[in-house]
């Protein structure tokens, strides 16, 4: 696929798919410099049940940008074949917006990225299923959908330790500073107490996600207003910490709802990235890593569909000395595991072109010590499933879901759970 820069400000690529760019050689060291800025970013760390191919690919760089000398390097704009690996978004480049869409259909993608966020009181606009929106713009609405009933009337309040010069005591009187503070003419008494109070670290990253949709350049005017006004409705909450990425809403916070709007706010903290390339103008990036996304989607869809009968987890098997066995979906009743998944975000018709994953599935179901393993695949071409392998003693089942245009994703899901229903057997 080309893709002429030159004439467009709005270039799309699909993720994971190379397609050639007409850019200027600045522009091209802006994609690379964005590419190693995303690289093994900690909410991104390599997954241990990728190949190495893939993961020394992504220590590098997020982005390749390759010169393509078979055309003509006399133009203004150069060609490079450019290819975004597992991530969709929107990269801003001195004018150009390049806009990358996922690799299934976008309805089914919008589908599982609602069942990720996990939470059905957020809802897609009419516009969110426009196959030119950006999914920096998707996130952004539903981030503020999402925060609308927390901001500012329902934020959580928490117990904080001060300390102080007060003119009356509160709390605890610290009495050597309260006794040079006496000697000294002072009236004030030095004291600890406790502060209840909204600077808490789930209150900052909600105020640092609406600080970064305010400024975000091209979204509309609408969602900018929109976030700036919920910034302002935080005066008491303070700037963001390093360490509060790393803080999880309590059962709490979960009941106020912090869930959903915390997953969001983190995807638009951690999704952002800028550089400066060697021309000096800025380039900015949006990218979300979607694998993580799909598989966080399946396995939620499972969960609440299988529930009743089967636990459904991601678990890790280790392997000494090889690395540990990390499958995506561990089915189990009473304690006993049954049959291990693995979600592969790929397009696919046949067993030949996940292979490799064939050996990564029963290298799971061995670590589990059991002969039942599943992958769990996409297709655009209407495929449900593929005939049952058997390796030894060994099966494994592919499962796919439906991600034609034709199909309207809650039958493709209700179609994955039944076949994922007939594979596992009866319960007892």
């Amino acid at each position: 696929m080309i893709a002429d820069g030159r004439d467009e400000s709005v270039i799309r690529l699909t993720e994971s798919e190379t397609t050639v760019l007409h850019i200027s050689r600045e522009e091209a060291s802006a994609l690379r410099e964005l590419g190693k800025s995303f690289a093994n970013r900690p909410s991104e760390a390599t997954r241990a049940d990728e190949d190495e191919a893939v993961s020394s690919a992504r220590s590098t760089s997020v982005v390749d940008c390759v010169r393509r000398d078979d055309l003509d390097k006399n133009t203004e704009s150069l060609a490079y074949a450019v290819t975004v690996a597992n991530r969709i978004g929107a990269i801003q480049l001195a004018g150009k917006t390049i806009l990358i869409r996922p690799k299934i259909t976008m309805t089914h993608f919008y589908h599982l990225v609602e069942k990720s966020v996990g939470d059905p009181r957020i809802r897609f606009d009419p516009v969110a299923l426009d196959d030119s929106l950006s999914f920096r713009d998707l996130v952004a609405r539903w981030f503020l959908n999402a925060i609308d009933r927390l901001v500012p009337d329902h934020l959580i309040r928490d117990y904080y330790e001060r300390s102080g010069a007060l003119p009356a005591v509160r709390g605890c009187v610290e009495p050597l500073g309260t006794t040079k503070r006496l000697l000294s003419g002072s009236l004030l008494v030095e004291c600890r107490y406790d502060e209840f109070e909204l600077d808490h670290p789930l209150n900052r990253i909600l105020k640092e996600a609406c600080s970064r949709v305010a400024t975000f350049a091209t979204l509309p005017l609408e969602l900018r207003a929109r976030a700036r006004a919920k910034v302002e409705a935080m005066p008491e909450v303070g700037l963001l910490m390093r360490s509060d990425l790393l803080v999880l809403p309590d059962r709490r916070a979960l009941f106020e709802g912090y869930g959903p709007a915390i997953h969001l706010a983190k995807a638009i903290i951690e999704g952002e990235g800028r550089s400066i390339s060697s021309g000096g103008f800025t380039s900015y990036a949006f990218l979300q890593y979607t694998p993580s996304i799909i598989e966080d989607a399946i396995r939620r869809i499972l969960q609440s569909r299988l529930g009743e009968l089967w636990r459904v987890d991601k678990r890790s098997y280790e392997v000494t000395p090889l690395k540990s066995a990390n499958p995506d979906l561990v089915f189990s009743r009473e304690g006993q595991v049954r049959c291990v998944g693995d979600v592969k975000y790929k397009d696919v018709t046949e067993w030949g072109q996940v292979h490799g994953d064939v050996y990564q599935s029963i290298y799971f179901a061995t670590a589990a010590e059991i002969h039942h393993s599943m992958i769990v695949a996409f297709s655009t071409a209407g495929e449900s499933h593929f005939p049952q392998l058997r390796v030894g003693k060994n099966i494994v089942d592919g499962i796919l879901w439906n991600a034609s245009k034709s199909v309207d994703p809650q039958a493709s899901e209700l179609a994955l759970v039944e076949d994922v229903r007939r594979v596992l057997g009866p319960a007892d």
